[in-house]
């Protein structure tokens, strides 16, 4: 884990939702440039926004997470 603490409550709500960890880290991917394809769109986030984005990076660690709590089953 690296930029959420452990009982960080986004974090830790977020461990509990597969679902939305597989949808955030299914749109923020990075473009040919380095960006974050989702945060970079126009309307949407913030420009120049560089991958692996806050978002991807919260669902990651939420991914890691649940792999953590949830050991032998597949990680998801």
């Amino acid at each position: 884990m690296s930029r959420f603490a452990l009982g960080d409550p986004w974090l830790e709500e977020l461990a509990t939702r597969r679902d939305v960890i597989e949808r955030l880290m299914a749109a923020h991917l990075p473009n040919d440039d380095g960006l974050c394809v989702e945060c970079t769109t126009p309307g949407h986030g913030t420009p120049r926004a560089p991958w692996p984005c806050s978002l991807w990076t919260l669902a990651d660690e939420a991914h890691q997470l649940r792999a953590l709590r949830n050991p032998g089953r597949p990680p998801g």
